[in-house]
């Protein structure tokens, strides 16, 4: 394998490794969003009335824990990309700007 084919391999088990991350967070908070209404505030007179007895449970805290924070990483995910993205577009768009400058 030669030493390009080698960082090719490393590159993408590196992009492989944040998107996996950001999958299950995302994955997460979806089932925990449900998991949540489900268990700890059942849509009843009865839910009503046991929710306050039932939502400081351990269950429901790491319910809530996983939501906030899951919306958080889902969050910084779209900033980090959109981020990412306008770099790109900077940089192609200054190369371009260069290239016709020089050209005339």
């Amino acid at each position: 394998m030669e030493m390009k084919d080698y960082a090719i391999v490393r590159i993408l088990h590196h992009v492989f490794n944040a998107v996996g991350i950001y999958l299950l967070w995302i994955i997460l908070h979806y089932a925990c969003s449900h998991l949540y209404v489900y268990y700890c505030t059942p849509m009843s007179f009865v839910g009503f009335i046991t929710s306050p007895v039932v939502v400081p449970l351990p269950h429901c805290h790491a319910f809530r824990w996983i939501i906030y924070n899951g919306g958080n990483s889902i969050t910084n995910m779209w900033i980090i990309l959109g981020l990412w993205v306008t770099k790109h577009l900077v940089v192609i768009t200054v190369k371009s700007t260069f290239s016709t400058k020089i050209e005339n």
